[in-house]
């Protein structure tokens, strides 16, 4: 495993650093560990291209001994329609270490950013056109949200039953339990994705009622 010591100094409170930018091809990990100096982290992670998995974690460390707390982990992607941007927030302490284990050639983009204060979602932001609607997902997988809103910024899912699971992802073959992303009852998901990606759900029994909000323009 690789890991790069990131030297720009500390991450303060409103400045954004690009902590690693790499084109592969074979599979590998890559990590870079960088100090902070703010109250919360936010990590978008640009994946351009894939041949396979690709696995993104956030690390903190603090203290002398340097134990790590895992405080983010993005959705397994594999071989995206097209570039996919995720962002998520985390409370951090001193150290932080980003992770990227990818089993095939792959491009992506880590950025850190430091912020205040204690969100822990996506914002879309500069949105003109935006739709609501509902679906219904299944034990059989399918497309739940198409590439079809024009220059669509993101998509919340909601699993807006009581019971039941519902997993995510990029493609019919991560629609499943054993790879999708577990969106439990009464769950969002927040998704950074264009209007060139598509996402499927499966549910894991009977019928789960899904709410959706996507944003462009």
């Amino acid at each position: 495993m690789s890991v790069v010591p990131y030297t720009a100094g500390p991450l303060t409170t409103g400045k954004e650093v690009q902590v690693l930018k790499e084109t592969t091809a074979a599979a590998g990990t890559k990590s870079v560990i960088f100090s902070v100096d703010a109250e919360n982290l936010l990590v978008s992670a640009a994946i351009v291209s894939t041949s396979g998995d690709v696995n993104i974690k956030v690390y903190t460390q603090g203290g002398d001994d340097g134990q790590e707390l895992e405080i983010i982990s993005f959705p397994t992607i594999s071989s995206p329609t097209s570039s996919l941007v995720m962002k998520k927030t985390a409370q951090t302490l001193q150290r932080v270490r980003v992770e990227v284990t990818y089993t095939g050639a792959c491009s992506f983009n880590i950025r850190a950013r430091g912020i205040s204060g204690a969100s822990g979602g996506v914002s879309i932001l500069g949105s003109s056109s935006a739709t609501a609607s509902a679906a219904t997902v299944t034990t059989t997988a399918a497309i739940l949200v198409p590439s079809a809103l024009t220059d669509r910024k993101g998509v919340v899912v909601k699993n807006n039953n009581l019971s039941g699971t519902m997993y995510v992802g990029f493609a019919m073959a991560q629609a499943s339990s054993s790879v999708g992303y577990p969106v439990g009852p009464q769950e969002a998901l927040a998704l950074d994705v264009d209007s060139g990606v598509e996402v499927y759900a499966v549910a894991d029994a009977g019928t789960i009622d899904v709410r959706l909000l996507e944003a462009g323009g």
